[in-house]
């Protein structure tokens, strides 16, 4: 007879999901290696290695910057860093606008004895407009962030609540890359709003919270009639949200987790 108790069922599930996550890890890495050569089909074996080390660099700050937090403030872990979100920003824009491609190529070439769809030139376009709308996305962030005002009418809307002006800051993502600077912009941005209401809807952090506290601090000079609230969204809990809601709770921050005011 086996028993299987509450510790054996989450060491089953964790297993699981660590399962997952590599498969999804490999089958990603292998599609990364097929785009390589699908785009340089005369050097197979170079564009493997090209691959690998692609992906290497792309992913190895997130593992590194959870496995040693004490690398945050490392020059080489910050220059890491950037160029491997730099690196996933154009690999997620090529995959996603290549796929569709691909997947129209298989059907086709399934009906059509072989016979490509899209040619090799198809995708070599593609590999080009993803460099060029990965570097508009990068220069869109040195800029800084875009207030975007949203008209919401609401019907019978009390006279007093008329006007209400509400910023919502959401997917800030503070880490390696999104720091004291660009937060003391969105600040600046927020306040010059002069909201009555302020919402941070999750996302904020994207790392150890003890990393992360000097760029926390700017989000204290928040300013909004009725104050700030927060919720968190899924980052926070990857990173450990029992030392963030303190730290945010210092700030003047009102959390609101399965609460409301």
């Amino acid at each position: 007879m086996v028993r299987i108790n509450q510790a054996s069922l989450k060491i089953l599930c964790y297993d699981g999901a660590v399962i997952k996550f590599i498969f999804i890890l490999i089958s990603l890495l292998f599609y990364t290696c097929f785009k390589a050569v699908q785009l340089v089909p005369g050097h197979f074996l170079l564009m493997i290695i090209l691959s690998l080390i692609f992906f290497t660099l792309m992913i190895s700050s997130l593992f590194l910057g959870r496995i040693k937090p004490v690398y945050f403030e490392m020059i080489w872990f910050q220059a890491l860093t950037w160029i491997g979100m730099t690196f996933m920003g154009f690999w997620g824009t090529f995959i996603l606008i290549s796929a569709p491609f691909d997947l129209l190529n298989l059907i086709v070439t399934f009906f059509n004895h072989g016979k490509l769809f899209f040619s090799h030139d198809a995708y070599l376009i593609i590999f080009g407009l993803s460099i060029l709308i990965t570097f508009i996305g990068f220069i869109q962030v040195l800029l800084g962030p875009v207030v975007k005002e949203v008209p919401v009418p609401v019907e019978q809307l009390p006279a007093d609540l008329e006007g209400l002006a509400i910023v919502q800051i959401s997917d800030l993502h503070i880490g390696p890359t999104i720091q004291s600077r660009y937060v003391k912009k969105v600040v600046k941005k927020t306040n010059a709003s002069n909201p009555d209401l302020i919402v941070i809807t999750g996302d904020l952090a994207d790392a150890h919270t003890e990393s992360i506290k000097k760029h926390l601090q700017p989000l204290a000079d928040l300013k909004a009639r009725y104050g700030v609230f927060y919720v968190t969204g899924n980052h926070e809990y990857y990173w450990g949200i029992e030392s963030l809601l303190p730290e945010l709770q210092l700030l003047g921050f009102k959390i609101l987790t399965n609460t409301n005011e």
